[in-house]
């Protein structure tokens, strides 16, 4: 009896791993992950051993050793549909893996596989049985013997004591024997309990009588449908039908148990709350003595998770396959062989091929030996570099040449074996063009910029040699013009008559303003052209200068001027920037109505990384439309008679500003005065 508790164990673990090569090839399949592999990689090296050991513990009996030959050539079927499936999903062929697991070949040689087992299982269970009946025939020849030589007691009372106590010995053996006999049935009880339970824990399980009604069902039948075990008794499975399959589906489970077979498949059924979930079913059928079913028993596994993770696999691969059809790229990869086993419609499109004739050509006979021995050679970089290439690449298609850029990149296995080459190609014939096209435009550019460079340079020359004009050759006739006069004034003044010295204070007067301009374009012009290193100056020190500049202007004109400190330090230029805010606060002194006050307020205001200084004054204000000209050279609103100077200070103050890295601006209205404001960067730590 101990023996066949061996063999059915030995049965028990031949169908566990089994069911580890199913599991470890289904989480494969479901992941693509390497780790999720194991169980079905040690189940496959241990399967052999397992069969052997049942086939030892088996040698006795030949019914069983027939079986054990059927099993191992179950067993050797169904880890070969896995390593099918499994193949295929290392290389990328999802579709094929799904394929092959949908086929229900694994499936139809488990059942199979479950079914010797069962048959194995069942023929140890007789064995067993026959050896116990054994024990009790025993048993009971022992006690007729007993009664028999009772009677015959006082006529063989030698021969009968003899025998009584050889009797006695056999059934004292007998009864040790049938007691060794029901410890092993209760063992045998024990462990059926036992594997009752652990079965509970995981599966559903129900039983019903041969017209579908339930007898029997566990608790975690109760736990998955949500009904209690009052509720399904004496009802049929209609009552979790979920409506999602067709009435063939069931007519066909119920045609193959009804004929004495089991039913393995997947079930969508539908909980008491109206949630649906699904279930991998086995339906065994309990024959009678006639073969007829009598019973059916169902073992189910909730895979509401699993199926839910099928499904979000297959969306994520049908999203990706639509992202790499619909991309405008070509998308392709290549086996170590060369042979093309991935393509997108793009890449068909352009060479002119179908899905069928593009698996498994190579680049021979897409572009020809010239462009394949150059192709082969990117491939061949990538593979032995491991790492991604990027190249341009000049192909002849259709009688046009194109051009593409390409990355190309390995494609490895769990383990890190390199199976394939992936290529992304981007044609770029039309950039390329662009680019030369650009090229092109900017050596066009460059000549221009270094023509007017030249143009520029020859301009500064002259405007070198003009200010020397103007410095020189200008001044020195102005000098004498201005000496002449000055001495007919002085000594011939008290001679002229009044129209004659209206006549020579004219001419001093034009020669001071002719110098006065001379000076300013001297100024302009030497902002415009010199270069100016900047440095840390305050405010504070640059309108001190520049007031005590204009102090004799201010006093005469009798001008309030006054400076609202803090003022800051700025990064400028310190003589530009005195003439800056000179010629700012000398036009605020200036341009005020007859007979008015100028007065004119300096303030400073950090704004960012700057300071803007405003020079503001109540005078008789611009026009919005003039705000704008008066920074240019030469531009006056206003006569030599009301409003003497030259034209240029504003343009001074709008040059140095923008020499300086700042900007200079107004804000007026007629009669409202003016807001003159010009901004330089703040000096660093804000200290001169």
């Amino acid at each position: 009896m101990a023996h066949t508790h061996q063999v059915q164990a030995a049965l028990e673990e031949v169908l566990s791993v089994l069911k580890d090569v199913e599991t470890g090839q289904r989480g494969y399949l479901l992941t693509g992950q390497e780790p999720y592999l194991q169980p079905y990689l040690e189940a496959s090296a241990q399967l052999e051993a397992r069969i052997a050991s049942a086939q030892a513990l088996t040698a006795d009996n030949l019914l069983q050793q027939e079986r054990v030959a059927t099993l191992r050539t179950l067993a050797a079927r169904r880890v070969a549909v896995s390593q099918e499936a499994v193949r295929r999903r290392r290389s990328g062929d999802i579709d094929g893996a799904l394929q092959v697991v949908n086929s229900g070949r694994g499936k139809q040689v488990m059942d199979a596989a479950r079914a010797e087992l069962a048959l194995m299982k069942a023929e140890e269970q007789r064995l067993l049985a026959l050896r116990m009946a054994e024990v009790k025939a025993a048993s009971r020849r022992s006690a007729t013997f007993a009664v028999l030589t009772t009677g015959l007691v006082l006529a063989l009372l030698a021969t009968a004591f003899v025998t009584a106590r050889r009797a006695g010995r056999k059934v004292r053996a007998s009864e040790r024997s049938l007691r060794s006999s029901l410890v092993a049935a209760e063992q045998s009880n024990r462990e059926l309990a036992f594997q009752k339970y652990a079965l509970d824990q995981a599966a559903v399980v129900a039983v019903t009588d041969a017209q579908g009604t339930i007898t029997y069902v566990n608790d975690k039948f109760c736990e998955v449908s949500g009904y209690g075990r009052d509720e399904l008794l004496g009802r049929n499975h209609r009552l979790v039908n979920s409506g999602a399959h067709p009435g063939r589906f069931f007519d066909d489970l119920y045609a193959t148990i009804a004929e004495g077979r089991t039913w393995h498949g997947e079930i969508h059924n539908r909980r008491k709350d109206g949630s649906l979930y699904w279930m991998d079913t086995t339906i065994v059928p309990l024959l009678d003595a006639h073969g007829l079913p009598e019973r059916y028993v169902s073992i189910r596994y909730e895979i509401t998770e699993r199926k839910e993770a099928e499904d979000a696999l297959r969306r994520s691969q049908a999203l990706t396959q639509a992202i790499i059809e619909g991309a405008n790229a070509l998308v392709y990869a290549k086996d170590l062989q060369g042979r093309y086993f991935l393509t997108n419609r793009a890449w068909r499109s352009l060479v002119h091929l179908t899905p069928e004739e593009a698996e498994g050509t190579d680049d021979v006979h897409v572009f020809g030996p010239v462009v394949a021995q150059r192709l082969r050679e990117i491939d061949r970089q990538v593979l032995e570099s491991g790492e991604t290439v990027v190249t341009e690449e000049v192909v002849v298609i259709a009688g046009r040449s194109r051009t593409y850029l390409t990355s190309k990149f390995p494609l490895r296995e769990a383990d890190g074996t390199l199976y394939a080459v992936c290529g992304v190609s981007a044609e770029v014939t039309e950039l390329k063009a662009a680019q030369r096209e650009v090229q092109r435009l900017n050596t066009q550019l460059e000549q221009r910029v270094a023509e007017r460079t030249r143009q520029l340079s020859e301009a500064n020359q002259e405007l070198e040699a003009f200010s020397y004009t103007v410095s020189h050759d200008l001044r020195a006739p102005l000098r004498g013009l201005q000496g002449f006069a000055q001495a007919v004034h002085e000594d011939y003044g008290e001679r002229l008559d009044p129209e004659g010295r209206d006549y020579l204070d004219r001419i001093i007067a034009a020669a001071r303003r002719m110098e006065g301009l001379i000076q300013d374009l001297l100024d302009y012009g030497r902002l415009a052209r010199e270069e100016l290193r900047l440095r840390p100056v305050h405010l504070s020190t640059a309108v001190a200068e520049a007031l005590g500049q204009l102090a004799s202007e201010i006093e005469r004109r009798h001008a309030v001027v006054s400076v609202q400190e803090p003022l800051r330090a700025v990064m400028a230029h310190p003589a530009v920037l005195m003439q800056v805010l000179a010629n700012l606060v000398g036009n605020a002194v200036k341009f005020v109505a007859p007979g008015a006050v100028p007065r004119v307020r300096i303030r400073a205001e950090r704004l960012g990384d700057g300071v803007r200084t405003w020079v503001e004054d109540q005078g008789i204000g611009v026009r919005p439309e003039h705000q704008e000209r008066i920074f240019h050279v030469f531009e006056r609103l206003h006569g030599q008679e009301s409003y003497p100077g030259t034209g240029v200070g504003l343009a001074i103050v709008r040059k140095g500003c923008e020499r300086m890295g700042g900007r200079c601006g107004v804000l007026s209205a007629p009669g409202g005065g003016s807001r003159f404001w010009f901004e330089l960067t703040a000096a660093p730590g804000g200290a001169a």
